[in-house]
């Protein structure tokens, strides 16, 4: 029994020796300072006729439509100029009905948006239909622009009820959301 108690002892005092032993080791430490961080942004951008803005004062006015009238072309230029290298997924949405928004028009004026092929984007909406459910224009490249034709016509199945009424005002918000 003695010299399994021996025995234990030695062999604890071993252990404990060589475990310590190995926490003496060399070290040194180096350091990284001075970093920065900076985010970029999303911006999408519409040509106002001059430069690329925030908002285009557009002189886009049709009068005199009737049923079945479809207006010429009007182009509406955008431009990804994030400063971050990200896509934007852009959607359009009738936000302001201007004055005379209660009035039949919102329902018998529609608008399309195709692209600069004149490729269907987004079909015939009407503009409560715009107003109600946002489209999206698709995905614009960073820093690249892109063309997309507006057209609008008075819908054929409008009748005297939208004879001599007005809609000044009406506005659109685009939003471009990283992708």
């Amino acid at each position: 029994m003695k010299k399994i108690l021996f025995g234990l002892i030695g062999l604890v005092m071993i252990t404990a020796t060589v475990a310590g032993g190995a926490v003496a080791l060399f070290s040194s430490q180096a350091t990284l300072e001075n970093v920065s961080f900076a985010s970029g942004n999303a911006t999408l951008q519409i040509w106002d006729d001059d430069s690329y803005e925030a908002t285009w004062n557009s002189t886009i006015d049709l009068a005199n439509m009737y049923p079945g009238y479809v207006s010429p072309v009007q182009e509406m230029w955008l431009k990804n100029a994030s400063t971050a290298p990200i896509n934007l997924g852009v959607v359009m949405a009738l936000t302001t009905g201007g004055s005379g928004w209660g009035t039949l028009l919102k329902d018998v004026i529609e608008m399309r948006v195709a692209d600069s092929l004149d490729n269907t984007v987004v079909g015939w909406k009407s503009l409560n239909d715009w107003f109600t459910n946002p489209a999206s224009l698709g995905s614009i490249t960073p820093d690249s622009e892109t063309l997309y034709n507006l057209y609008f016509r008075m819908s054929d199945t409008a009748d005297n009820t939208a004879a001599n009424l007005s809609m000044p005002g009406v506005g659109f918000t685009l939003t471009g959301t990283q992708e």
